[in-house]
């Protein structure tokens, strides 16, 4: 006999396997304008679909890409991604996930353990490629990192900031 909070945990598992999947489906409806595709990374997730109806990922890959960045296609985790060496690199790594993601979405009803396939694909897609790459723009534009170390925190954490609010503007921009 199930429990109480055995019961909340399913349910609480199968509303996420729900909003992932509705996810999924808004994500694959977007259009993808074809000539833009020079500018997607391909195998990143949904990557074409953004620069298309997003004006302001797509002036942002474009920065990036003129300064002379570049991507990696490499299996890649959050906490390995946050290594310093890594954020200064004018290269971001990525897990090209694109095509198991459209896997799992088109044999969602075969396959048994929904939530636990969800956290599998979740867990090396969280990198996000406009706030890396704006990590690495950002660098360009300020003034040279000092060198002293509570100056050099503060430093790091102005530029984050600068990151997150380009987060919640492209957030606010696709609703």
């Amino acid at each position: 006999m199930k429990t109480i909070e055995s019961k909340k945990n399913t349910a609480h598992q199968k509303k996420i396997v729900r909003l992932y999947l509705s996810d999924l489906t808004k994500l694959f409806r977007l259009k993808r304008a074809k000539k833009i595709e020079h500018l997607a990374v391909d195998q990143f997730p949904f990557d074409i679909e953004l620069l298309t109806v997003s004006g302001l990922y797509r002036q942002s890959r474009m920065q990036y890409l003129n300064l002379g960045g570049a991507f990696n296609p490499k299996v890649s985790s959050m906490m390995r991604s946050l290594r310093a060496q890594d954020l200064f690199k004018d290269v971001i790594d990525f897990t090209p996930s694109r095509d198991e993601m459209v896997w799992f979405y088109e044999n969602f009803e075969s396959l048994e353990n929904h939530y636990d396939q969800i956290r599998a694909l979740k867990q090396f897609n969280e990198n996000s490629l406009f706030h890396e790459q704006n990590h690495r723009i950002i660098w360009r534009i300020l003034p040279p990192a000092p060198i002293e170390k509570e100056a050099f925190r503060r430093y790091l954490n102005f530029a984050e900031s600068l990151v997150v609010m380009l987060d919640l503007a492209l957030g606010d921009a696709l609703g």
